[in-house]
């Protein structure tokens, strides 16, 4: 009996061994043949307009997301069966703005002419006061870059591909990614617009106070029922 064992224990260990020696040459060779011996790239301008934005809030978020598929997924070791997988950063940017380019003359009202004391002594004209309506706050959420980390396919003894893991499944985390960001950034939402709705108002103040006018600000109607909802743009894959 204790030869029969040791017998057993020296074929599994060869049988590892030889396995662990595979997978390394394995390894080995993908290394060696990983580089990029050409890359043809296409440059195709879809669009190109002028713009009114004023972004008053941008919001930058990182997202990981790993994505695992095959029968083995948790209950057979990796050596012996292993899961497809994809793992990739994404990074989104979110902006806030308002469309300047909406504004028109009913949304600027002249004020009645403020004089204090103190601009009196110093000689100073009156100071022009004026009321902008602003337009709804817009927002967009956008991909704006992905870094693939960890992609493999599913393999047996580390060796044959049964699980590949091709473009319609790495486009489908994408997707998943995008939805959860957007997700996210809902829950978020009514904080960031409050803060987007201050820096706007801080912008014009600034901007016009330097030409001295006294700026008093309003929003529309659309603003207090949220304006346009966020909306997802594949900017970078």
């Amino acid at each position: 009996m204790d030869t029969a064992v040791a017998l057993i224990l020296v074929l599994l260990s060869i049988a590892i061994g030889v396995i662990l020696a595979l997978k390394f040459a394995a390894w080995r060779s993908g290394r060696r043949g990983g580089g990029i011996d050409r890359v043809v790239t296409q440059h195709i301008t879809e669009r190109v307009r002028s713009v009114g934005r004023l972004v008053a809030l941008e919001v930058c978020a990182k997202e990981i997301a790993t994505a695992t598929r095959g029968i083995a997924d948790g209950w057979l070791p990796p050596l012996l069966l292993s899961p497809a997988r994809v793992a990739m950063i994404f990074q989104f940017r979110k902006q806030y703005f308002v469309d300047l380019a909406s504004i028109g003359g009913d949304d600027v009202r002249e004020l009645p002419t403020m004089h204090d004391d103190r601009r009196r002594r110093l000689g100073l004209a009156p100071q022009r006061r004026v009321r902008i309506t602003l337009p709804a706050l817009e927002s967009d959420l956008a991909l704006s870059g992905v870094t693939p980390y960890d992609i493999q396919a599913g393999r047996v003894l580390g060796l044959v591909d049964i699980i590949p893991m091709n473009a319609d499944r790495q486009a489908e985390l994408m997707l998943k990614a995008q939805s959860h960001a957007a997700q996210v950034f809902d829950d978020q939402d009514e904080a960031y617009r409050a803060q987007a709705a201050d820096a706007v108002e801080v912008q014009l103040r600034s901007l016009l106070g330097l030409m001295g006018v006294e700026v008093e600000v309003a929003w529309r109607a659309e603003t207090a029922r949220h304006g346009v909802p966020g909306h997802l743009e594949a900017a970078a894959a």
